[in-house]
């Protein structure tokens, strides 16, 4: 804390008030350490802040503002759930669909408490993308059967999917995770091979999960033959790449709902911003329950995530 001992000289400026000017601009220009969701301390860093707003499609005028605006607005040991907060707070001002995008992440892991929400949404990001897919699978396996969240087929291709969901900031998936997604592709493949004609047989296994891997994950997945499509990874085709390029984002990114109404929604059908916004406001109304007057800027925040 600084304090100011108003002490006066005639003609003079306090010397114990320049000192105080000067401690102030010290404590500004002072490293600032962000405490990350898993506990590690990190250096407040602006490109990095920079370049995940520019990803969301700010001009650089407006990346200057906000990073200046959650500079200078953060605690004095902050986290780095409240740098996203004060970066929030800052887009719904200026640019409320780069808010809506820049809260992509946390949008997913607000589609729980359970992976079923999040096994769906995959489900309709892989249908978007060419694929025929089916949810909540039984597969013979040599040992025992197992039940696949997607079974997807393109191109004469079929693609046993596990789905791995986390609805908590700093948390990955480790290789237990790439070990137990092989291990049961393992045992539906010695199943289908001794089998002709097996209808279970399966060409690629891929892992999807809303949050990043561990670098042995990475690894092994490399090694194994397994796709891994998660936050960040790999470089061309991770998942909010995926998500971006069709404009595919959960309702949960909408931020003028809630739980009631996201509950409200899924259940009636809506899992995508573009349902929405394919649909009326009264007939969403309709099937939903909620007047149109709570819908309204929810239905507008849709709209302006389609353009």
């Amino acid at each position: 804390m600084i304090y100011y001992i108003l002490t006066t000289t005639k003609n003079k400026t306090p010397p114990l008030i320049i000192m105080a000017k000067q401690l102030k601009y010290n404590c500004i220009n002072h490293p600032m350490y962000i405490i990350k969701a898993n506990g590690e301390k990190e250096l407040f860093n602006r490109n990095k802040l920079a370049t995940t707003l520019a990803r969301i499609g700010l001009k650089t005028d407006l990346i200057d503002k906000v990073i200046n605006k959650v500079e200078t607005t953060l605690s004095r040991r902050p986290t780095s759930q409240e740098v996203i907060r004060r970066a929030l707070v800052e887009l719904q001002k200026n640019n409320i669909a780069a808010a809506a995008r820049y809260n992509l992440k946390r949008a997913i892991m607000n589609l729980g408490p359970t992976g079923f929400p999040f096994e769906q949404y995959i489900a309709r990001l892989l249908e978007t993308y060419g694929y025929e897919v089916k949810t909540n699978i039984h597969a013979k396996g040599f040992c025992i059967y197992h039940e696949l969240d997607i079974v997807a087929h393109k191109e004469n291709r079929r693609v046993m999917i596990e789905c791995k969901y986390h609805n908590s900031p700093g948390l990955r998936s480790d290789v237990k995770v790439t070990l137990y997604t092989y291990a049961r592709f393992l045992d539906i493949k010695k199943s289908w091979e001794q089998e002709k004609n097996s209808l279970n047989d399966f060409h690629e296994v891929w892992l999807i999960t809303n949050t990043k891997c561990t670098h042995d994950a990475i690894q092994y997945a490399k090694c194994a033959g397994i796709k891994i499509i998660s936050w960040r990874y790999p470089e061309n085709q991770s998942l909010e790449q995926l998500i971006d390029n069709k404009k595919l984002y959960p309702v949960t990114i909408l931020l003028n709902g809630n739980k009631m109404i996201f509950s409200k929604l899924t259940q009636a059908g809506y899992l995508l911003t573009s349902d929405l916004a394919a649909a009326t406001l009264a007939d969403i109304s309709k099937k939903t329950g909620l007047k149109e007057r709570l819908l309204y800027p929810i239905y507008q925040e849709a709209t302006a995530l389609g353009k």
